[in-house]
């Protein structure tokens, strides 16, 4: 499996973009097209986090790089026919599982220690 070293966050800072070591001094320029309800998600994000829509989703795809990696390798398998590409989606999907889990315990500890402020 490919994975990526992701930059850590946010990427947004007083700066319009921050650029990190090992990241491309040119990026890509990539046009969309979305629909209005992800544009009001975006706004939402953007609102509060203070960065534009296209670094809204910079982030989410560098962070997502690594998935992605491993869904197309696991596509140019199937594409021959090649059963390993269910190992790669299975072992991809199981990494993803493992982090969620462990991002899900991260928050309920800041909750708890959150909550524990709030009582005293």
């Amino acid at each position: 499996m490919v994975r990526l070293n992701s930059p850590p966050y946010p990427l947004a800072g007083s700066s319009s973009y921050t650029y990190y070591p090992g990241m491309p001094t040119q990026l890509t320029r990539v046009n969309l097209t979305l629909p209005d309800e992800v544009i009001r998600v975006l706004d939402r994000m953007g609102k509060v986090t203070g960065a534009g829509r296209a670094t809204v989703i910079r982030e989410w795809l560098i962070e997502g790089a690594p998935m992605f990696a491993d869904m197309a390798t696991a596509m140019e398998l199937a594409t021959k026919n090649n059963i390993d590409a269910f190992k790669v989606i299975g072992d991809s999907l199981g990494k993803l599982s493992e982090d969620a889990g462990q991002l899900s315990l991260e928050m309920k500890s800041k909750r708890r220690a959150g909550m524990r402020k709030r009582v005293k």
